[in-house]
């Protein structure tokens, strides 16, 4: 399932990629929609034991299929299967698993993804809900039909990071072996959870996998299969819009892993800690990521753990705000100090393009407002820098080898920016990367 790392390496060393994700080539808007091919919600979840119940009944058969929807249809629960090849023999017990939803005001997306939970195939695992001080009535909603899910009431929004590591700061005092981190909009595939485990079984390296993530109303589609990484230090969906055709054979190496739904090992947060609550909302999985393969963790995609997400791609302010300033922060963190002073003059003229788009899109104030927050806030990032290079064992030679110089992310698509600044930052990358070791 995956390449053991090369004699006298790092036993996580990260292996520079065979295989890697292009650029997606088209991302217009998408509205979501109910998704009628996943599983449909229920009143109120099952209890745990009727989770277990319902593994222990699947019949311990590779082929049998226990995926339902349309979506799902070509996924069988490889885990009753991996436990038949002997896999897990040695093992009593399939690992535990922790699952943290981050929630503001996702109520009307609550119902149907707790219900996908209910159904799937996996026999270990806690949901445990964090609610980011939302207005809809979440809490109530989940105090009143879902008692047996765990509830952590935030009393103020901490972000998509502060509210998982809310969840993580709990379920790390417990015994689960993983975690995984899954936005409230989204409905897993049955076998979504056991493919996901089974994704990082055979390789100890592996530190992080994403599911497979579909348009929750678009069956088949791809919303994310690795998200795509610009060496400037944009972030977006990588494969978006495209078919999924079972084109992804196997466990991948990708860029970085989409926050929608990825699973993390327990090691991991012990060895780099958890996610960049300064950051807020937006490139927190980015910079999950790039921390763990900076020390030495795979991040890859598990292809047949699927999902659906109820995905679009708003615009406004304050997103750019939190885009364009925690790409700096992250960048500034997690670079070495003579890949900066390379990357500098591509920095320097993305920074005159990205201020001329923020003065037509009109939201140059928030542009500059991100740069008051580098200045105000150098010492904290400069602390974060130091912790993060403090676990580097891996050089920005190998990181990079996973980036790309062509910004195709959904916002920008065939804008005169684009057409311009692609050619140009692929020329400067091509002798760029001569220079980062």
């Amino acid at each position: 399932m995956s390449t053991p790392p090369p004699s006298g390496a790092s036993p996580r060393r990260s292996p520079t990629p065979a295989t890697r994700c292009s650029p997606a080539t088209g991302s217009p808007d998408t509205t979501p929609a109910p998704a009628a091919c996943w599983p449909a919600p229920s009143a109120r979840a099952r209890s745990r034991s009727g989770w277990r119940r319902r593994w222990r009944a699947i019949p311990r058969d590779k082929t049998s299929s226990t995926a339902a929807g349309c979506i799902c249809s070509r996924t069988s629960c490889s885990w009753p299967g991996r436990w038949v090849e002997g896999a897990w023999t040695a093992l009593e017990t399939p690992p535990k698993v922790a699952i943290i939803i981050p929630n503001y005001n996702g109520r009307d997306f609550l119902r149907a993804c707790l219900s996908s939970l209910q159904q799937q195939d996996y026999p270990d695992f806690t949901i445990t809900v964090v609610d980011n001080a939302s207005s809809d009535g979440s809490a109530d909603l989940l105090r009143r039909e879902y008692p047996e899910v765990r509830l952590i009431e935030n009393s103020r929004n901490t972000g998509f990071a502060g509210g998982c590591n809310s969840g993580l700061r709990r379920e790390l005092k417990g015994d689960a072996d993983h975690f995984v981190l899954l936005n409230s909009d989204t409905r897993a595939a049955p076998a979504w959870l056991a493919e996901l485990v089974e994704a990082v079984a055979g390789d100890s390296a592996i530190g992080i996998a994403q599911s497979m993530i579909h348009l929750a109303d678009q069956p088949g589609i791809i919303n994310t299969a690795g998200n795509e990484a610009h060496y400037l230090g944009f972030g977006y969906c990588g494969h978006y819009l495209e078919k999924d055709e079972g084109q992804f054979a196997g466990v991948t190496d990708i860029p970085f892993a989409s926050g929608t739904a990825m699973l993390v090992r327990r090691e991991v947060f012990d060895d780099i800690g958890l996610m960049d609550e300064e950051l807020f909302l937006y490139q927190e999985d980015l910079d999950l990521s790039w921390r763990a393969r900076l020390a030495g963790w795979r991040v890859v995609l598990a292809p047949k753990s699927l999902v659906g997400h109820s995905y679009s791609f708003s615009r406004n302010k304050m997103k750019f705000y939190y885009l364009e300033r925690n790409r700096h922060v992250v960048c500034l963190k997690n670079y070495s100090a003579r890949t900066l002073l390379v990357l500098l003059p591509a920095m320097i003229g993305a920074e005159a393009a990205m201020t001329g788009y923020s003065l037509l899109g009109g939201w140059l104030g928030q542009k500059l407002k991100g740069y008051l927050y580098l200045l105000r806030y150098a010492d904290s990032i400069r602390r974060r820098r130091a912790a993060s290079q403090g676990k580097r064992v891996v050089s920005d030679g190998e990181i990079v080898a996973f980036w790309t110089d062509r910004m195709a992310f959904a916002d920008l698509k065939d804008s005169p920016l684009t057409k311009v600044a692609n050619p140009l930052s692929g020329l400067y990358w091509k002798l760029a990367r001569r220079l980062i070791k």
